[in-house]
């Protein structure tokens, strides 16, 4: 009977030092051979052998030997430093294992660290960020709207699931003071307990109170955001107590936030925050216009946050709320109507708002999928890298099982050189990482622009190492299991060299593998290449080279909406006569509008209104912009100003929306009915235009329809100037003009239209550039694999071309074989690759725009350069046996 100590003992003897515990076990082992194997009893043999092992223990403790206390180490302190005296010796495999290792680790935790950002990390400055809800009122088309100051205080008193509910919305603020020259910021509007909420602490003073934020009476004051203070205010702590000017009403500052707290929104910073009951002020809204105290009418609030009571779900919120709404609609009916269609919805998580939460994680989703198949790739490599090391370590392997080694001992080696590969892989990865975010989030993630500089965080560090280690430890098990199969008596008898079977087919199959994957995302990467190619040939219907933009708002600084289109007009008269403008013009929202809807008139019975986007536009926009008229006329010169025929009267329809209403009719002095904020407007049909593409190309353009800007109620407008001067003169001009209107009213931004244009592609360039970074980096890996697999099999064949050539082949012949079977591998690969693009192409069906999910020119494309690629990894091994000697290969057995 073989020896066998109950698990429990073995335990205990893991508690000896290793040099005590041989001598030990040794004695014990030779004990219970002669005392307790007769006995045949289980359970007495384990209770002898646990009592004998105690008591060694308990020897050892009260006695230990000097020279045992300093040989004692860690257990696999040995094992450790074995493997890395290992990998020592083999620093070429060492290092292109860590290098396969990190562009696979890289690429996910680039994807990990960008959706970390997004979604997953707390919004910086947010004590206990896990219980705080989102509250938005939808209607069933996934249109949101907001809630007034009055109803929110009721919803507040009315929700017991909510120990907290706060309003918050964006404002556009114009600030001044006696060391600030007039800005553009983005302001904050709340009410309620905002900073008690989201328990945001303040970096100088204090911040808003309740009371402050729901009463309109009490002084107006102010708290600055850390960077704010910071830029504009040299952080000078004499800046609590002072007074600034916010949009023409004095405001006192009496507080800086937390340093890391810019608002809730990770897409936008905040620059200061003003109290809920000062809304109306700061926009100058009258009370003749419902803007009062106690009005339930304005639905100031689009932001609602709450914090969940202790064990709350909020599906329970969802229903309170939905309970409470229900009853102010039936007690105000006339203000709260509204919110028999739009209802209360709750989401968990703040950071990002609840209407862009799908589109990002379907974006990321993507971004993973890619990400994840050049992993696979790097550690199918690192896999065939490893295979390879063990078949050339099958003699020392073999030594090691005939001198005693356990198979459990020669896992545990394996696994320990794997782990040791993970620890640079990791830090190379990382660094991998954060080059690849600055290269990819560049273009911007949505169309807001760049994402901000997204640092590798713990919970990221985490990720990595949890990919590293779980990548090499799973394909450390393939050399570790094909090791354990090892046979003594016959490795120790042949030559290291030979190659079995089984190893090369399973170094094959790995190949193919990568190539096939390879070949998806070359597939994937060739279709979005051509998507944005197509995407950049779609005729936007206007032409914005030369074009640069600059929005200006004089509603803060109490302009009435009388006043808005002569101000602009007068701003445009003085950029006129800089000398360098070729033209000008001014219009709400270039290519896009708001919408609204249109009808003949008088109104048909049997027609619809037709759902359109409108846009008000000074005189010249089509001039500027560079759209036809295709019927009739423009605008006459300042029909911008209020008073003007053309601003009472004219109305210019796009050739998409004249078609709509008239087809193929003329419809120059026609008359239409239009939706706009005071109710509608009946307008003339004065001129048709051509047609002009909204943001997002892929769908049709849009049905627009034109008004004078002396039609806005709204007060800002942008500026459209085109010029061949240099940007940086441009602006000092501009600034000069509208200095010389009304020096209060700052510039809030300029960009130029190229780039306007561009981001409204950022999603398709970001996917682009990593799609296409990743599948040349898959491509190189790929490549790196099938060179080691054909450089390894040319190696092992040796002597078999040796002896080919001494009985008179060809040095061609010997070329044309390892051609021939790397070849073969890439056939294989496009085989499958094709497959595998069938299947992958799924993700993407929804991003290819021109292009077929499986277009045979993108097929075609990929399936040659990886064909190309399979010929220049056999150059290598070609050429070494091309140069192969007969002598020395024969004698080298």
């Amino acid at each position: 009977m073989s020896f066998r100590p109950p698990l429990l003992a073995c335990l205990v003897l893991r508690l000896i030092p290793q040099p005590h515990r041989d001598y030990v076990s040794g004695d014990l082992h030779e004990e219970y051979a002669e005392s307790v194997l007769p006995c045949r009893g289980r359970f007495a043999a384990s209770m002898w052998f646990f009592g004998q092992s105690v008591r060694t223990v308990i020897a050892f403790v009260h006695r230990p030997p000097i020279t045992m206390r300093r040989r004692t180490r860690l257990w696999p302190a040995r094992e450790v430093r074995f493997a890395y005296r290992s990998l020592r010796r083999c620093p070429g495999f060492a290092l292109l294992a860590v290098a396969t290792l990190a562009v696979g680790i890289g690429a996910t935790t680039s994807v990990f660290s960008a959706a970390n950002w997004i979604l997953f990390r707390p919004v910086p400055g947010v004590r206990n960020p896990g219980g705080i809800v989102v509250v938005s009122f939808q209607n069933t088309e996934g249109e949101a709207t907001g809630v007034s100051r009055v109803n929110l205080q009721d919803l507040a008193s009315s929700t017991p699931g909510l120990t907290h509910m706060a309003g918050h919305t964006t404002l556009a603020i114009q600030a001044s003071s006696a060391v600030l020259s007039p800005i553009a910021l983005l302001g904050e509007a709340v009410n309620g307990d905002y900073f008690e909420l989201l328990g945001v602490r303040a970096e100088l003073g204090r911040v808003i109170s309740r009371a402050e934020a729901d009463d309109g009476v009490s002084e107006a004051v102010t708290v600055l955001s850390y960077d704010l203070w910071n830029r504009e205010f040299g952080r000078s702590p004499d800046v609590v107590g002072s007074t600034v000017r916010l949009n023409g009403h004095p405001f006192r500052v009496v507080g800086v936030t937390d340093r890391r707290f810019q608002g809730v929104d990770r897409m936008a910073s905040v620059d200061l925050w003003v109290p809920g009951a000062r809304y109306a002020d700061l926009r100058h809204a009258p009370a003749a216009l419902g803007w009062t105290t106690d009005s339930r009418a304005p639905r100031i609030f689009t932001g609602v946050l709450g914090r969940l009571a202790d064990g709350v779900k909020p599906g329970v919120v969802e229903n309170q709320l939905r309970t409470a709404m229900a009853g102010l609609s039936g007690a105000y009916p006339d203000e709260n109507g509204i919110y028999e269609v739009y209802v209360p919805t709750v989401f968990e998580g703040i950071g990002l708002e609840p209407w862009l939460r799908g589109s990002v994680t379907a974006t990321v989703r993507t971004f993973f999928a890619v990400a994840a198949i050049v992993l696979l790739i790097g550690c199918a490599n690192v896999a065939n890298l490893l295979i390879v090391r063990g078949v050339r370590r099958r003699c020392e392997i073999a030594l090691r099982r005939a001198l005693g080694a356990a198979k459990g001992q020669l896992y545990l080696q394996h696994l320990i050189e794997s782990l040791l590969l993970s620890v640079p892989a990791t830090l190379l990865g990382l660094w991998f990482a954060t080059a690849l975010n600055r290269f990819v989030w560049s273009a911007g993630f949505l169309t807001t622009g760049p994402l901000p500089t997204i640092a590798v965080d713990g919970r990221v560090a985490a990720f990595a190492g949890g990919v590293a280690v779980l990548t090499t430890l799973s394909f450390g098990l393939v050399p570790a299991l094909a090791a354990s199969g090892v046979d003594v008596v016959e490795h120790l008898k042949v030559s290291a060299r030979t190659a079995s079977r089984r190893v090369t087919l399973l170094q094959g199959s790995l190949t193919v593998v990568q190539l096939a994957l390879s070949l998806s995302l070359l597939t994937a990467a060739v279709g979005l290449v051509r998507t944005v190619v197509n995407l950049h040939h779609v005729d936007l219907g206007f032409s914005p080279e030369g074009i640069t933009l600059y929005t200006l708002d004089p509603a803060p600084q109490g302009y009435s909406s009388d006043a808005f289109a002569d101000f602009h007009l007068d701003v445009l008269q003085a950029v006129r006569r800089v000398p360098g403008v070729t033209a000008s013009a001014a219009v709400y929202e270039p290519f896009s509008g708001l919408l609204t809807f249109v009808r003949v008139n008088p109104p048909d019975k049997s027609a619809e209104p037709i759902r359109v986007r409108g846009n008000w536009i000074a005189d010249e926009y089509f001039e500027v912009m560079g759209i036809p008229i295709l019927e009739g006329r423009g605008f006459r010169p300042n029909a911008i100003r209020s008073g003007s025929r053309d601003a009472s009267d004219a109305a210019i329809l796009s050739e998409r929306m004249a078609y709509d209403l008239f087809g193929h009719r003329s419809a120059i002095g026609r008359t239409v009915t239009v939706g706009s904020f005071s109710g509608t407007v009946v307008r003339r049909v004065v001129g048709v235009v051509g047609d002009v593409v909204s943001w997002d190309r892929r769908s049709n353009p849009p049905a627009m329809v034109y008004l004078p800007l002396a039609d806005m109620p709204i007060g800002w407008a942008t500026l459209l100037i085109r010029t061949p001067m240099p940007r940086d003169a441009l602006d000092r001009a501009v600034v000069e003009a509208v200095a010389d209107v009304d020096p209060n009213v700052p510039i809030t931004r300029s960009d130029a239209m190229t780039n306007r244009v561009e981001r409204s592609l950022a999603q398709e360039l970001s996917l682009t550039r990593l799609v296409r970074l990743l599948a040349a980096l898959a491509a190189g890996l790929a490549g790196v694999g099938l060179y080691s697999v054909i450089a390894y099999v040319t190696a092992e064949r040796t002597k078999e071309f040796g002896i080919r050539v001494a009985l008179g082949a060809s040095r061609g012949g010997i070329v044309r074989i390892v051609m021939r079977r790397s070849l073969l591998f890439g056939a294989i690969g496009v085989v499958l690759g094709v497959m595998a693009s069938a299947a992958f192409s799924q993700v993407f069906r929804n991003r290819l725009f021109g292009v077929d999910v499986l277009d045979p020119a993108s097929l075609g494309l990929a399936a040659a350069a990886l064909l190309a690629l399979s010929t220049a990894a056999a150059v290598a091994p070609a050429l070494t046996a091309l140069g192969v000697d007969p002598v020395k290969s024969l004698g080298s057995e």
